[in-house]
């Protein structure tokens, strides 16, 4: 049997989408290559969250300097067990589409603020934001910045809007 919980609540309001999607319809310039996840890495590249190219024609869920873009929810992944629920993570040596200039849902792991800049760990891939040139330890400023809360609201691991477009 499932182990996936039944429904028990409804949201009143549509969601604005999920992490991954595009926030509006913007041009999105997507990176000219398809990289396939790393197979083996400890941290696993996700969709909506940032990936760095290895030049072997793989990405990672971490890396040095600036991340090579976000990845973008394309779903094109197998289900291979329908009783484990619903993942973001990408399976090992599958395509990633990874947009490096764009607007997208992405989801900030803590209180965000309209107008700051998103910053991404180096090691672990989380993503967090502060003011433009600020010091966040061991992570790499990015040039998305927050352009939007999706439901007004500033609390820890909700969905924002982030742009690198000016």
């Amino acid at each position: 049997m499932a182990n996936i919980s039944f429904q028990t609540s409804i949201n009143s309001s549509k969601p604005w989408g999920v992490r991954g999607d595009f926030l509006d319809d913007n041009y999105n310039h997507m990176y000219p290559l398809t990289l396939l996840a790393k197979d083996g890495d400890e941290v696993a590249v996700e969709v909506g969250k940032f990936a760095w190219d290895n030049g072997d024609g793989t990405c990672s869920a971490f890396g040095t300097g600036k991340p090579t873009g976000l990845v973008h929810r394309t779903i094109s992944y197998p289900i291979s067990d329908i009783t484990t629920g619903a993942s973001m993570v990408v399976p090992a040596n599958y395509p990633c589409g990874i947009a490096d200039k764009c607007s997208m849902l992405i989801e900030v792991s803590d209180e965000p603020t309209v107008g700051n800049k998103i910053f991404v760990n180096n090691t672990t891939g989380a993503i967090t934001n502060a003011a433009a040139g600020a010091t966040v330890s061991g992570a790499t400023e990015t040039d998305f910045k927050i352009v939007t809360l999706c439901d007004n609201t500033a609390d820890e691991g909700i969905i924002v809007g982030v742009s690198n477009w000016e």
